[in-house]
């Protein structure tokens, strides 16, 4: 492919992962996607060298995502609090042609923190886990972004997760707090939104992006709907009110760069 990378357009080789290629405001790019762990490799018209000059490398739109957290268990009919979604690492930057290894997590099990993800020298904090329901619910685990305190039957519900590991911008949002209804456990924080109790039907907004040629969402924080996170979406898992609460979704890592 012929890539644009600052000076001047060069033959530039991008392969690993699944490869798209799409039309984005009148500009073509090329998607890697990865799904499970391998290898990015960038070769320049010189191969896997790094130029002296940075205004060489590969320009590029990059989205790491970690797994989401799984929900907290539900019992007696009060829910247990919803998984976070898995911390992003989002951005656009240059880089030097070499091999990056790219570390795809998994979702987190039933009331388990999200594997985390790692590549380009970032790493993406999996999702919080939400926290049981109980007489007292149980806090919601800190995360990437934190999941949902679980709905307190005799007192109140248990606060919601904090994010783990702040970055700049921030990889995630923390989770909502549960409260002493039964159907309201806190729900999962997203990357642009923190969760809230389920009275306001609001888990946190994950991060919308086209970086693949279509507008999708990934990471979002989980509601009480008992529906798991789902592959690939780094979501967190939705919770209920009868036993264990759903899993996450795994991560993925895009890459994707203008070829003319």
């Amino acid at each position: 492919m012929t890539a644009i990378i600052g000076k001047a357009p060069q033959r530039w080789s991008v392969t690993g992962g699944a490869v798209t290629t799409f039309t984005r405001n009148g500009v073509s790019w090329q998607a890697n996607k990865f799904t499970a762990s391998g290898n990015l490799v960038i070769a320049g018209p010189k191969g896997i060298v790094t130029p002296d000059d940075p205004e060489w490398w590969l320009f590029a739109e990059y989205l790491l995502a970690a797994g989401g957290g799984g929900a907290g268990a539900g019992t007696g009919g009060y829910y247990g609090g919803s998984g976070g979604g898995g911390g992003i690492r989002h951005g656009f930057g240059r880089f030097a042609p070499k091999i990056y290894p790219i570390i795809i997590g998994a979702g987190g099990a039933a009331h388990t923190v999200g594997n985390a993800s790692t590549g380009l020298g970032l790493t993406a904090d999996g999702g919080g886990r939400g926290g049981d329901a109980g007489p007292s619910g149980e806090a919601g685990g800190a995360g990437g972004s934190g999941g949902g305190g679980g709905a307190g039957s005799s007192s109140i519900g248990g606060p919601g997760g904090a994010v783990s590991t702040p970055t700049t911008p921030a990889q995630g949002q923390p989770g909502g707090v549960g409260q002493t209804t039964a159907a309201s456990p806190g729900l999962g924080g997203g990357i642009k939104a923190p969760g809230r109790s389920a009275t306001t039907n609001a888990p946190g907004n994950g991060l919308l992006s086209a970086i693949t040629g279509t507008n999708t969402s990934y990471a979002d924080g989980a509601g009480a709907d008992n529906a798991a996170g789902g592959a690939n979406t780094a979501n967190g898992g939705g919770s209920n009110n009868t036993g264990a609460g759903q899993a996450g979704g795994s991560s993925v890592f895009i890459f994707a760069f203008p070829t003319g």
